[in-house]
């Protein structure tokens, strides 16, 4: 048994739509990261494994969302993704239907469904 820690919860991560889950709920808690430990989430004697990542690029997250929308949409649906991670850059002017950025580029849309990565440039007039 493995699982990560999100926000003080467990979150058994033993088959690929529980990881797909759990890295999900990292990236709209705003976790860059969570430790992954083998044994049962009790007391002080699990052992640390590795790393469990969220997402470390716009085209990442836009996947990671498309996909847990795409496998695990009750989880999606009941998520506030006003916390998802950005990745470098100035805060856009306007932040409407923008969900993350990094230096160059915007994540838009209004709902997963939509998202899309334009250009910074691109979008004037429009998300920024």
């Amino acid at each position: 048994m493995a699982y990560v820690m999100i926000h003080d919860t467990a979150r058994t991560i033993d088959t690929d739509a529980q990881v797909l889950t759990a890295r999900f709920e990292l990236a709209v808690t705003g976790q860059a990261t969570a430790e992954v430990y083998a044994g049962k989430p009790v007391g002080l004697a699990a052992s640390r494994l590795s790393v469990l990542h969220s997402a470390t690029t716009l085209e990442e997250l836009l996947e990671l969302l498309r996909d847990a929308k795409a496998e695990a949409p009750e989880v999606v649906e009941s998520c506030d993704l006003s916390n998802l991670p950005t990745f470098g850059g100035e805060w856009p002017a306007d932040t409407s239907e923008v969900w993350s950025w990094d230096a160059d580029r915007l994540l838009i849309g209004t709902c997963i469904a939509d998202m899309h990565i334009v250009d910074r440039e691109e979008s004037e007039g429009g998300a920024q």
